[in-house]
């Protein structure tokens, strides 16, 4: 309306150089949006069947309609208008791509060979996508079309299914949850900004589960907008899922809500966790309506003071001075200043207990920031405390493996020298073996000498018996002989 306004003021000239120049804006946006307006222009899955009705160019996740690995996924692009004639086609699964001329035949070095891509007629392809050599899992198939310029710059216009459209391939024998309520243990960590959690309710729909928390906000004096809190599911193997956001627009004190997450991934579950984050304090507070604003710009022409209106006046200025009653005037669209109107004793009367309302908002304000710093450096010391936990956690974890690589070296030291005493008391058993074996034979030679000695001294003691045999023989043969003799003499 200002512009309009401004305009109205200009010369005729003018007005009309501007007129010209909004029907030329008006007139180039309307062809430009005729070009690019084209209702067939699309890329879209038509089999199977199921897959078509859970997404398409809107909802290109795909994935809460499994697939098995004998099943194909059969796309349907129309190309026209800038887009058109299609002169290639760029086609990925998980990042690997393929490139396919306008006739379906492969153009890159290599094609993967479960894509197959099917010219219907000018600008309409059928791209066949076979599942059989993928895997069990998440996928995501990316096509785009490529439509050379004819530019000397090379330039080309793309289209296609921007990031690409996402699906799951599961086990032939796979089997998925009823759907209906379960009972799903949940834990709860809070913030601690007087919300809580009241309940935790699981259900499972067309096979994926669902948390659906219900919230508190139990004490605090203000709203509470954009309040967020994170979750994930842990599935029957007990491995984490992926971190689910959810955000409430807003939350009233003494109010509740409920949280809904939803698990991207189908399947049982069997335990969900959440952490709230909080939000932003709404500290202003909403004007009323009814309620004449204090810091008013503009003010109306007061009426002809009457002489019993006079008495009011005096009485009003006994009153403590307010904005209201000052003597200052306020310029009315910078051109004129008008005093302020006079105002009775009851209206002032209103305007101080209004004041005194918004001295004990300012005051409930500032307990409640007080109150906000005092649980923000709370939050902020369990901050730091945990942080030194993790540090200690840390420190300890290193400690033990310290410790571990400690005990692991004193280990292997210990079965070193277990192995060395091992070896010296085997070589210590080996030298007294051989020690003893020493002895033994030097005291068989000692026995064997004795042996011989004791032969040799018998020999010699049978020698000298033989020889003292004979020689006692020969003295009493040489005795016979005499005692012969003698008789033979005293006979004569």
């Amino acid at each position: 309306m200002l512009c309009i306004n401004r305009i109205a003021q200009l010369p005729v000239s003018t007005k009309f150089c501007y007129g010209l120049l909004i029907l030329t804006l008006i007139v180039s946006l309307n062809l430009t949006t005729d070009v690019f307006a084209d209702h067939e222009l699309y890329l879209k899955p038509i089999s199977p069947t199921g897959l078509t009705i859970n997404c398409g160019p809107n909802n290109p996740d795909c994935r809460n309609f499994p697939l098995t690995k004998s099943e194909s996924i059969i796309f349907e692009m129309h190309a026209s208008g800038v887009y058109s004639p299609i002169s290639r086609f760029e086609i990925s699964i998980d990042n690997q791509m393929s490139q396919f001329r306008n006739d379906g035949s492969c153009e890159s070095s290599s094609c993967s060979s479960s894509i197959m891509v099917t010219k219907i007629r000018e600008n309409v392809h059928q791209i066949t996508i076979k599942l059989l050599d993928l895997t069990v899992g998440d996928h995501t198939i990316k096509i785009d079309s490529i439509n050379w310029i004819d530019r000397v710059d090379g330039g080309k216009r793309l289209f296609g299914g921007g990031d690409g459209y996402k699906f799951r391939i599961i086990d032939q024998g796979m089997t998925f949850p009823t759907d209906g309520s379960f009972i799903l243990p949940c834990s709860m960590q809070e913030k601690g900004d007087g919300v809580s959690s009241s309940s935790c309710n699981g259900v499972y729909e067309n096979g994926y589960a669902k948390a659906k928390v219900g919230i508190n906000y139990h004490s605090g004096l203000f709203p509470i907008k954009n309040y967020e809190a994170v979750g994930f599911f842990i599935d029957t193997n007990g491995n984490q899922g992926q971190t689910i956001k959810v955000k409430l627009e807003q939350i009233d004190p003494k109010g509740s809500k409920e949280l809904v997450f939803v698990n991207p991934v189908s399947g049982f579950v069997k335990e969900f966790k959440m952490q709230m984050l909080g939000g932003t304090l709404v500290t202003e507070p909403t004007p009323s309506p009814n309620k004449t604003k204090l810091n008013s710009t503009s003010s109306i022409p007061p009426p002809s003071v009457k002489p019993e209106q006079e008495k009011a006046k005096v009485n009003a200025e006994k009153m403590p001075e307010t904005p209201l009653n000052s003597t200052k005037t306020i310029p009315v669209n910078g051109t004129k200043s008008i005093p302020p109107p006079s105002v009775k004793p009851e209206q002032e009367k209103a305007k101080i207990n209004e004041l005194k309302e918004l001295e004990r908002q300012k005051e409930e304000l500032a307990k409640e920031k007080a109150r906000l710093q005092e649980e923000k450096a709370k939050i902020n010391e369990l901050k730091e405390l945990e942080r030194q936990k993790e540090e200690l956690a840390k420190e300890k974890a290193r400690l033990q493996e310290e410790k571990a690589k400690i005990n692991e070296e004193k280990l292997k030291e210990e079965a070193k020298k277990k192995s060395e005493l091992e070896k010296k008391k085997l070589e210590g058993e080996k030298k007294s073996i051989a020690k003893t074996e020493d002895q033994l034979s030097k005291e068989k030679a000692k026995e064997k000498a004795k042996e011989k000695a004791k032969e040799k001294a018998k020999e010699k003691a049978k020698e000298k018996a033989k020889e003292k045999a004979k020689e006692k023989a020969k003295e009493k043969a040489k005795e016979k002989a005499k005692e012969k003799a003698s008789k033979s003499t005293t006979k004569k």
